[in-house]
């Protein structure tokens, strides 16, 4: 669990200490987004929480001012959150409330990149598919090919999605949901840019939420994503800053258009880009579950498709699990 700020303690007259907790929390974040503003003014400092303490008695007048102050930092919260809407973008997405499932594929350490290529019309076999078994609607089974995405990953499943959760998580580093471009070895520049876009990945512990349209009730035709970037601050203020991207700078958007096929939109300050690798790109589904055989995917319309098309790369790879040594 990453340390976020607990409180500003009084360290001494009109300054602050920023003190860790283990347990992040909204408020804490609350509190940090704060403390950056409050630091260039010299009211917090950041190197005291090992700094020796004297117990004293306080004076009625410094009480008093301390109570103030507190009071001041309470209303200036307020009016932020208020102001830019703190609850929707400072946004820890590390919850106790979150299922063992998502805990685990939002865990940065527990993963690495796997050095094992294969050739993409052998994704069946390496990755898993969402079906009735893993949760995943049916809307939403199968294997998808991002077709037209301009970055270095080449197709996404579903199946680790926990569907049921209050919040709905992606990650992008985890196994099995993306797979990355590859090569024969090393050397291979598709292998370079495969390993890179992974690596910033995990560099950013970079995770998507979901949230679609309808709520509980959702048909899963259309969704919002929001990207959660976490800043490493920690040099600066002792801890990491996960920062939910609001939707007025930067949204991605999920719309159906038919049962194999959805479109993914992009807006920069609420404009579609005009060129059209920046516009987005089309999700298509390659492989679905045969209705009569659960076990087993059948291709879809889009399979000749994609292993056809000379423009992405011919071998893939994943994320795996590091091993316990």
């Amino acid at each position: 669990m990453i340390p976020l700020v607990r409180s500003l303690d009084r360290q001494k007259k009109n300054q602050y200490c920023l003190k860790p907790s283990q347990n992040p929390s909204t408020s804490g974040l609350k509190i940090a987004a704060l403390a950056l503003a409050l630091t260039g003014a010299g009211l917090v400092t950041t190197g005291c929480k090992d700094a020796p303490v004297t117990p004293q008695a306080p004076e009625t007048s410094e009480v008093n001012a301390a109570t103030a102050h507190n009071g001041l930092i309470d209303k200036t919260i307020s009016a932020l959150d208020k102001l830019f809407g703190l609850n929707k973008w400072l946004d820890p997405y590390h919850s106790d409330s979150h299922s063992q499932k998502t805990k685990e594929a939002i865990d940065p350490s527990r993963f690495q990149l796997s050095a094992r290529s294969f050739p993409k019309t052998e994704i069946a076999k390496y990755q898993r598919a969402g079906t009735a078994a893993t949760g995943t609607p049916s809307q939403l089974q199968g294997i998808w090919w991002m077709d037209g995405n301009p970055l270095a990953d080449e197709t996404v499943s579903f199946a680790d999605m926990d569907f049921k959760a209050e919040r709905i998580f992606l990650s992008t580093f985890a196994p099995n949901n993306f797979s990355f471009h590859s090569g024969k070895g090393p050397g291979d520049e598709e292998y370079k840019k495969g390993t890179e876009l992974w690596q910033k990945g995990i560099a950013g512990r970079v995770v998507y939420e979901f949230e679609f349209e309808g709520g509980k009730n959702t048909d899963y035709k259309k969704a919002v994503i929001y990207p959660i970037v976490t800043f490493e601050t920690g040099k600066i203020l002792g801890f990491d800053l996960p920062l939910k991207v609001p939707k007025q700078f930067l949204k991605f958007t999920l719309e159906y258009v038919n049962d194999d096929y959805y479109r993914r939109n992009n807006y920069f300050f609420g404009r579609q880009p005009q060129e059209k690798e920046k516009a987005g790109y089309d999700l298509k589904r390659i492989l679905k579950p045969d209705p009569s055989q659960p076990g087993k995917l059948v291709p879809t319309i889009h399979w000749n498709e994609y292993i056809t098309y000379k423009g992405g790369p011919a071998y893939l790879r994943f994320a795996e699990v590091k091993t316990q040594n």
